[in-house]
């Protein structure tokens, strides 16, 4: 099965450098404007989708909604697909992090798939619970879309690569995180026999998300 995942369009604190988690900040203009070129992108080009869900929230749903108009389809929530749980670092920005919180930043960075963020989850408990919802979806008649997050998308690409993010698009390198999973960024996945992986990015008009 074809499956595709998107990034939510911009919010406000995305703009900033705040880290969301799953504080439920909406899109700002600039991420309704993103997610009107994906809707745009999806009903000019050739993608057989079918079914598109989402995320519950609200930065996720809104851009679905965008591509349901576009493509004629309903959107389906999915809660597992929701944002990480940054416990303690969330609506802090990653440099307040470095300053404020060290010890525990320097100790998530050494093995971030399977160190918590302090108070909150790890990507591998994120990959496992997105899994549990992928999985059951398995129809290869049925190329799907789902709305969702820049760590879920981060964490299900370690997954794929049994746990590492090192060669990932968005990845951790020295004492900082590198981010190149754009807002409404799409990365192609195919999902078979229960198995998930990961095949590339879907190439847009990069400029336009940053």
């Amino acid at each position: 099965m074809d499956l595709y995942l998107i990034r939510h369009g911009q919010t406000d604190w995305n703009k900033k450098g705040i880290m969301q988690g799953q504080t439920d900040i909406p899109l700002n203009h600039r991420g309704k404007e993103q997610a009107a070129f994906l809707a745009d992108f999806f009903r000019s080009d050739p993608f057989p989708v079918r079914r598109i869900f989402s995320s519950p929230l609200s930065r996720a749903a809104q851009t679905a909604v965008f591509l349901g108009k576009a493509l004629g389809l309903s959107v389906q929530i999915l809660p597992q697909m929701k944002e990480t749980n940054m416990g303690h670092w969330e609506g802090r920005t990653w440099e307040e992090i470095r300053k404020h919180d060290a010890a525990s930043y320097e100790a998530w960075l050494l093995d971030p798939y399977n160190t918590p963020h302090p108070g909150g989850e790890s990507y591998r408990q994120v990959a496992e619970r997105a899994l549990s919802a992928l999985l059951p979806l398995e129809d290869p008649s049925l190329p799907t879309v789902i709305v969702t997050h820049g760590d879920v998308m981060l964490a299900l690409h370690a997954c794929c690569r049994g746990g590492s993010l090192k060669d990932a698009p968005s990845r951790i390198t020295g004492n900082l995180m590198r981010r190149e999973l754009n807002n409404s960024s799409i990365w192609h996945f195919s999902l078979n026999c229960g198995q998930l992986r990961f095949l590339a990015p879907v190439p847009v008009d990069n400029r336009f998300f940053r």
